[in-house]
């Protein structure tokens, strides 16, 4: 189930720009995300690489905070499901 929803997600992110990148057309430059390919992949290297320096410019303190705890959760669960 997991596979089917990344897959519909990995198709529809290129041509659905309404839905997944709303901020492209009414954020103002300081706050723009970086532009993006129509590639299925190209949503890759803005999400993974960029620093959190650029998030707090761009998204804000608390949505940084946001997806460091996340990142922090997924990681204890990784290390506890290969414990486990």
């Amino acid at each position: 189930m997991t596979a089917a929803i990344f897959l519909v997600f990995l198709l529809l992110r290129p041509f659905n720009t309404v839905v997944y990148a709303p901020r492209l057309r009414h954020a103002d430059d300081k706050h723009r995300p970086p532009p993006m390919g129509k590639n299925l992949f190209a949503w890759y290297k803005p999400v993974f690489k960029t620093n959190e320096d650029t998030f707090v410019h761009m998204i804000g303190m608390d949505a940084t905070i946001f997806l460091r705890f996340a990142r922090m959760c997924r990681n204890m669960f990784v290390v506890l499901s290969i414990a486990g």
